[in-house]
């Protein structure tokens, strides 16, 4: 289990035995000898435990009485978006990275992420929707998708505009399936999570309510910021880094990005990369400056990126990919995407 799969699953595990608790406030510790203090064949540990009570401490989710030099609650509760969280969510802080007990029915929108997680390899091939049951992520936590449930998901797809394609009479789903522009940046910088797409259009004026972005041309150079929607949520060292990227000072030859790790942990070892998304072919990417090596938060390092050919009339769209590695203790690592526009120009 991944790191963010597994901090999600002990918090629904928490929220989920405080909610049988009913606000009788047991001590943290309590949570320890529980039935739900084993997730996935494995125990939660004390550290484990009060890393996740913090964590759900700083979104709300949980409150209780404090003491002097203890900076969480002793005694735990729900609160009322806690409460909300698991009548309307199961307990799932992270749908993306939600992932069902073994044998247990995933819900449309868990199905609907395998779904496009599956498409996007393969959509230039414009598949059937059947073939997602013949592939590996159609088993979800040992729960095989079944058609019914699959249609579901690809009609709650259609109706957000993650997916299209041809009709026929008598299916109220595509008989093939490819990836939108929406769809396509929901699987590169949401993981696939149903819950955060946005169209280019979006991206663009920096607007829609999911994804916080903004891409802007002023005088002879142009930046594009983008950064993710978690930025204004009280942040724990622990958890993922966030960057923000941005067109260098304009030089021949390459384009300079400049990357900032704006949250997370103080320090990470991170290498940077990236691949070219749009066009998909005639274009080639490298980087250069982009080994691994220690970024600190808040401070800037730029990349720079060649295209071959160097020069075209159509922007060109690449996703930056940061792996990012902790400096200290736990040693967990997490990979960061996100879509980067380079704007096009006249063949000189």
């Amino acid at each position: 289990m991944e790191p963010k799969e597994r901090r999600n699953a002990v918090a629904r595990a928490i929220l989920r035995w405080l909610y049988e608790e009913d606000g009788s406030y047991p001590l943290v510790e309590d949570f320890l000898a529980s039935a739900g203090g084993e997730i996935g064949g494995e125990r939660v540990g004390n550290d484990e435990l009060v890393r996740t009570v913090r964590w759900l401490h700083d979104r709300k989710l949980i409150e209780g009485p404090e003491v002097d030099e203890v900076p969480y609650p002793v005694r735990l509760a729900l609160t009322t978006a806690g409460r909300l969280m698991v009548v309307e969510q199961d307990g799932w802080v992270e749908q993306e990275a939600a992932t069902p007990s073994a044998g247990e029915k995933p819900t449309v929108q868990i199905v609907a992420r395998a779904f496009l997680l599956w498409l996007y390899p393969v959509e230039s091939q414009q598949p059937t929707p059947q073939k997602f049951l013949q592939a590996p992520r159609s088993l979800i936590a040992n729960y095989q998708i079944d058609e019914k449930l699959m249609s579901e998901a690809v009609r709650l797809l259609v109706a957000k505009g993650l997916v299209d394609g041809p009709g026929a009479w008598g299916s109220d789903i595509p008989i093939r399936v490819r990836l939108t522009d929406a769809g396509r940046i929901c699987v590169i910088d949401h993981d696939g999570n149903v819950t955060k797409q946005a169209t280019w259009a979006e991206v663009e004026r920096g607007g829609g309510t999911t994804v916080d972005k903004s891409i802007t041309t002023t005088g002879s150079g142009n930046t594009v910021v983008a950064h993710s929607d978690n930025v204004t949520l009280p942040v724990d060292p622990r958890d993922r880094p966030d960057f923000i990227i941005k067109h260098g000072r304009v030089r021949e030859p390459g384009h300079p990005i400049v990357v900032t790790m704006t949250s997370g942990p103080q320090q990470q070892y991170v290498t940077l990369d990236v691949a070219v998304l749009k066009p998909r072919e005639g274009i080639a990417a490298t980087v250069s400056g982009g080994e691994r090596s220690r970024m600190v938060r808040d401070l800037e390092r730029e990349i720079v990126v060649d295209l071959e050919p160097p020069r075209g009339e159509s922007d060109v769209v690449v996703e930056v990919v940061a792996v990012c590695e902790d400096v200290d203790a736990p040693g967990d690592g997490w990979t960061w995407r996100r879509a980067f526009k380079i704007p096009g120009f006249g063949v000189g």
